[in-house]
């Protein structure tokens, strides 16, 4: 009787050590769904974006430094402009958009400044450049995406695709890493609003609530049609 005892005991050992290895593959599975998901949530340019710090060690050229410049101006035109689109239409695609060129803006600053080179948009308003192109760039386009939604719409396209261009020239100008890395992570972001503002006009962005994030690493986007919820996600990294 005793040896049977025993042997009972030592079945329910064996059998408790199973559920609980079986208990800890579900969790480490459950685990790493949660994981995967939230990764899934981040696709796109947050998870390939590269941290841009500006090397001080090395002086800018003057090309370099004009290209900053520029591109300061060039990316808070694109801000200026959806914020005049987004308040005039109610258009999230345009609002949260701003916010992503607000990121840009800020982003090449930090290298101006970095390297001790001018500001253009210091003091300026809302709609206001030192670059006389861009000024009238600036006037064009808010009189442009005035005329409809659609026409709005063509302007973010329009803004995108020159922003895409200017970048990839500022890329192949340079044999520096931090600027590469830097505009490379903007023109990221840039081909994602691209993305969103052709989906608005061919009306596959309007109701289904997609999205893009706007932040470090990966997250889920905020949607901008009309649909209800969150997006799937394509991440920014400035």
């Amino acid at each position: 009787m005793r040896s049977k005892f025993l042997a009972i005991i030592a079945g329910l050992g064996v059998a408790a050590l199973v559920v609980a290895a079986v208990a800890a593959i579900q969790i480490g599975t459950s685990d790493a769904s949660a994981q995967g998901g939230s990764a899934n949530r981040g696709e796109g340019a947050a998870a390939t974006a590269v941290h841009a710090e500006p090397d001080t060690g090395t002086p800018l050229t003057a090309d370099e430094a004009a290209a900053l410049q520029y591109m300061r101006e060039e990316e808070k035109l694109a801000q200026d402009v959806y914020q005049v689109l987004g308040a005039k239409y109610d258009a999230r695609v345009f609002t949260n958009i701003a916010r992503s060129e607000t990121e840009h803006t800020t982003t090449v600053k930090t290298f101006l400044d970095a390297f001790k080179v001018a500001d253009p948009a210091a003091g300026r308003a809302a709609g206001s450049y030192a670059d006389g192109d861009l000024q009238a760039l600036y006037d064009q386009l808010v009189a442009q995406g005035g005329a409809s939604l659609a026409e709005a719409v063509n302007v973010g396209i329009a803004i995108e695709e020159r922003d895409i261009a200017d970048l990839k020239a500022r890329i192949a100008g340079t044999d520096r890493e931090d600027l590469k890395a830097m505009y490379s992570n903007l023109l990221r972001a840039s081909e994602n609003h691209l993305r969103a503002f052709t989906r608005q006009l061919d009306g596959s962005g309007g109701t289904g609530g997609e999205g893009y994030g706007s932040g470090q690493g990966g997250g889920q986007g905020q949607g901008y049609g009309g649909g209800q919820g969150q997006g799937s996600g394509q991440g920014d990294c400035y």
